[in-house]
């Protein structure tokens, strides 16, 4: 039903009502109001229109954390197309698995990529309109070109639409696409705001990329509670801590490189990072290794999984640095016994989950396999136990 269509884009463009002069997103010297991000993303999606990106379409993007990046977020949910982000750790092969199953309508990439893409492309592999950020390759149209202000079809999109379409492994190595609709990433985030408490007065740093679902959805439940997103120009530990206090950090996730930095920070200046109240671990809880009680208040161990558009259950290092905090609100995280009944505390089994946020099924050449969740439950392949305080430790974890 159209009264029930809601979208990422939505939210920035109520928000550029509720929050017209705020500040939504920091990226060099870009300081981007809801308003003013709210009509580049009308522009973006105007400009994809126009290079043949319509519902249902998907648009692959490889690119490193930029403003435009966040556009194209904006942009695919206005036009009801599923985006594709890639990571680097794909590799060419697998990049190439990745265009040639999911037949993209558009692939979009930075600079460092576009020679990679273009090699694929002369071999055959379906890329669709090949655009940049800074094209350097004659291939490639420069999507600040494609902007379009003067409107585009707004196509209303049904909550079940694909929207995110994430790349992963199975427990074989190969290439896994989980799909993600607009109301499961739209959960995800609203878990997030909750679990962190989210305001107006929040504001995150992507130190991760967003290619990252964690870093993603973080940022996106950030911007839905109406705080701001700073893209910090590189990911050296000395730019993410001095960006942390130029734009007085709330929230970010990271890996354990990023936190030991800090950890350091702390030991030379006590206050060091001060602004900064929550940050989610994406690495692990054991890859911070040592004594980091120092951080203990402010890190998060998480239970990230694709298929969940990020975050199962979280908690604070603080309650216990090993374990993977508690389910957020939205995610019925069970550890199942022999017959599929909740496990007594103590005792380890399967980690199945349920939930508004849980995937729609792998993508799989054109179509959507929808059998992981034929049991009503989704297997996640992990398993674990709950203590006896409720929180959740695993014992054998698949990523």
């Amino acid at each position: 039903m159209v009264s029930q269509c809601f979208t990422v884009y939505d939210v920035l463009r109520r928000n550029s009502i509720s929050h017209p002069g705020g500040i939504a997103l920091v990226c060099g010297a870009e300081r981007l109001s809801f308003t003013a991000l709210t009509r580049q993303i009308e522009a973006c999606a105007a400009g994809l229109w126009a290079q043949g990106v319509c519902p249902g379409s998907r648009v692959v993007v490889a690119a490193k954390n930029c403003h435009r990046y966040l556009w194209l977020v904006g942009a695919c949910a206005a036009l009801d197309a599923a985006m594709v982000p890639v990571g680097g750790e794909l590799g060419p092969a697998g990049i190439r698995g990745l265009l040639e199953d999911t037949g993209p309508a558009a692939t979009v990439v930075d600079p460092s990529l576009e020679k990679t893409v273009v090699e694929h492309c002369a071999k055959g592999t379906p890329t669709g309109r090949l655009l940049s950020f800074s094209p350097g390759e004659e291939a490639f149209i420069c999507l600040d070109s494609c902007l379009d202000e003067r409107g585009y079809g707004r196509h209303m999109a049904e909550g079940g639409d694909p929207f995110l379409i994430l790349p992963g492994c199975d427990p074989q190595g190969r290439l896994r696409l989980s799909v993600l609709s607009h109301g499961n990433a739209l959960c995800a985030a609203m878990q997030l705001v909750a679990a962190l408490s989210l305001s107006p007065t929040d504001v995150c740093l992507a130190a991760e990329p967003f290619s990252t679902p964690v870093s993603l959805i973080l940022s996106l439940a950030v911007l839905a509670a109406g705080g701001r997103v700073v893209i910090p120009e590189n990911a050296y530990p000395a730019t993410i801590l001095g960006d942390i206090e130029k734009e007085k950090a709330t929230v970010m996730a990271a890996d354990a490189d990023i936190l030991k930095a800090l950890a350091q920070a702390r030991v030379a200046r006590s206050n060091a990072a001060a602004s900064l109240r929550a940050c989610l671990l994406v690495s692990g809880p054991e890859s911070l290794g040592g004594d980091d009680s120092d951080l203990y208040d402010i890190v998060y161990n998480i239970y990230p999984k694709n298929e969940t558009g990020g975050v199962l259950s979280l908690g604070p290092r603080r309650e216990s640095p090993k374990a993977f905090g508690r389910p957020g609100i939205l995610a019925d995280v069970m550890v199942a016994d022999e017959v599929g009944r909740p496990a007594p505390a103590g005792d380890e089994g399967p980690v199945i989950v349920r939930g508004p946020l849980v995937f729609s099924g792998y993508w799989e050449k054109g179509r959507i396999n929808k059998k992981p969740l034929a049991e009503g439950f989704f297997r996640t392949g992990d398993r674990g136990f709950y203590d006896h305080d409720g929180l959740l430790h695993l014992t054998k974890y698949s990523s």
